[in-house]
C-alpha cells in the first residue's frame, strides 16, 4: 500500500511511505551497493518518548541536508520525523488538521537569516499553511523543533484548494510557492 517516495540527497536510499501499516520502508538504491534494491529497514511511526503514533503516513519529504525524512500522518492529524542517521523515528508533533501536503527547505547556514535553522511547510485539507521550525530545542537549542505558526494571507482564511506546495530555492528567506484553487 505504498503512498508517496522520496529519495536521499546522495540518491542512495528511497523512501516509501506505508499508509496502512503506519510504517515507512527504506530501500537501497546505490547501484553499487551489494544490498542494491533491497529493503534495509522498515519503520514504523511510533514516537520513542510519548508513543504517539502516526497513522496514515501518505506524502513524505527528505530534508535536503540529508538530515531527517518529514511524513504527513493523515489519520492521526500530525507529522513524523524520521533522522537519516539510524532511520528511527525522532518525534512526532501532532497539531494539523487534516495535513495533505509537506515541503521542507535546506539548514539555513550562509544565508538569509543565518539561523543554522530549517523550516517545512504543511499544507491542510482547509487550505492552512502550518510552519515547522528545526530545532535542536531546550536549554542550548537553536530552535523550537515544532510548529511556529501558520501562514497568513491578507484577505483571505488560508489558500482554498490548496494542490501543491514547493519550497522556493533561490529564496533566502525560506520562500514557497503553493498552487491552489480559488
Amino acid at each position: 500500500d505504498p503512498a508517496d517516495l522520496a529519495i536521499s540527497a546522495d540518491m542512495n536510499v528511497l523512501a516509501v511511505s506505508n499508509e496502512s501499516t503506519n510504517s515507512v520502508t527504506f530501500i537501497n538504491t546505490n547501484p553499487f551497493s551489494p544490498n542494491f534494491h533491497t529493503v534495509t529497514q522498515i519503520t514504523h511511526l511510533i514516537d520513542p518518548d510519548t508513543g504517539r503514533q502516526g497513522r496514515g503516513p501518505t506524502e513524505l519529504v527528505w530534508q535536503p541536508d540529508d538530515e531527517d525524512v518529514l511524513i504527513v500522518c493523515e489519520a492521526s492529524n500530525s507529522v513524523a520525523f524520521i533522522s537519516t542517521g539510524d532511520l528511527s523515528v525522532r518525534k512526532i508533533i501532532p497539531g494539523v488538521n487534516n495535513p495533505r501536503l509537506i515541503a521542507v527547505t535546506n539548514r539555513d547556514m550562509a544565508s538569509g537569516f543565518s539561523t543554522n535553522l530549517y523550516y517545512a511547510y504543511v499544507a491542510a485539507s482547509d487550505g492552512s499553511i502550518s510552519v515547522f521550525e528545526s530545532g535542536p530545542d531546550g536549554a542550548n537549542g537553536i530552535g523550537y523543533d515544532d510548529f511556529i505558526g501558520k501562514v497568513q494571507v491578507d484577505g483571505q482564511n488560508g489558500l482554498p484548494g490548496v494542490s501543491a506546495i514547493q519550497v522556493n530555492p533561490s529564496s533566502f528567506f525560506h520562500g514557497a510557492y503553493v498552487g491552489y484553487r480559488n
